[in-house]
């Protein structure tokens, strides 16, 4: 079998059961959004309170916003991609403060979709 530590868990639309036993497994979370921060900050603590430390590490899922390739349905770096936060002047800082305020996030996540972009987009 495949260790949990070896599972990176990706989805814009986990359940709370899916996070909580995702965490308690020790599986890399990529959280995709602000809300869904909040919901893991309060899934780790409710483990504590009933003695599981979470070995996860929880990486948080940005949008750079490099613009759609030429194929529009794999393209998810565009202003209205449902993947991760925007990363535009204002969602800076507040990321910038969810790490600050957050220990248990370490590590940042970017996909910026599949085929059809040019190399200056991936670059």
């Amino acid at each position: 079998g495949c260790p949990p530590s070896k599972i990176m868990f990706d989805s814009p639309a986990k359940t709370a059961l899916e996070i909580e036993e995702a965490l308690s497994l020790g599986v890399q979370l990529n959280v995709d959004n602000f809300d869904e921060l909040e919901r893991v900050s309060g899934t780790l603590a409710s483990l504590t309170e009933k003695g599981v430390t979470s070995s996860s590490r929880v990486a948080f899922r940005f949008n750079p916003l490099v613009g759609g390739g030429t194929i529009d349905a794999l393209s998810v770096s565009t202003s209205t991609s449902k993947f991760g936060v925007p990363l535009t002047d204002d969602t800076k800082e507040r990321l910038i403060g969810c790490f600050e305020r957050y220990a248990f996030l370490d590590g940042l996540h970017i996909h910026i979709g599949s085929q059809g972009m040019s190399l200056d987009q991936l670059c």
